[in-house]
């Protein structure tokens, strides 16, 4: 049996390393226990922003989705639901994702997906109006369940310094 060279035994640990790192990071992403009971999820100015400009857009586009449906304009209902899908969730950056914990990841991108199918059936017409506000409760249900779970903050080193008086 040969002997195994220290090179190569660093590199062993160098990658289980890695592996560990960023299984910690993918599962954990850059939280800390927050004071008011929720996970604060910390991010920089950039991915905040990001974070939350998508969250505003995704209640916009409900809003249109609940318009739609007051006119009877399936077609618009179709079109928003589907702005609300995987497209939307396209533009995450990898080091964004990394950085928000499973839990946050597995509801938003359930979200994107339920949109998406949503709109599919609103487009075949293979969903009833009363079907659909109900998939549309269950997934604000989710939201709540995110929003009540979550809270995204900037990392400490780059919040704002109080001013002094």
């Amino acid at each position: 049996m040969k002997k195994v060279h220290g090179l190569t035994w660093t590199a062993l640990v160098l990658w289980m390393l890695t592996v560990g790192v960023g299984s910690y990071y993918f599962v954990f992403g850059t939280t800390v226990a927050g004071v008011d009971k929720r996970t604060e999820v910390r991010l920089n100015v950039h991915e905040r922003e990001f974070v939350l400009n998508e969250m505003r857009t995704l209640l916009a586009e409900l809003q249109r989705v609940v318009d739609g449906l007051a006119r009877d304009d399936m077609k618009a209902v179709s079109v928003h639901l589907s702005n609300m899908g995987m497209k939307m969730a396209a533009d995450d950056s990898p080091t964004l994702l990394g950085k928000l914990p499973l839990g946050l990841k597995t509801m938003g991108i359930g979200l994107h997906k339920k949109m998406d199918e949503l709109s599919e059936k609103v487009a075949k017409k293979q969903i009833q109006k009363k079907e659909l506000l109900q998939e549309l409760s269950n997934s604000l249900s989710v939201c709540v369940s995110c929003h009540s779970t979550y809270r995204i903050s900037l990392s400490p080193s780059i919040a704002p310094v109080p001013r002094q008086k």
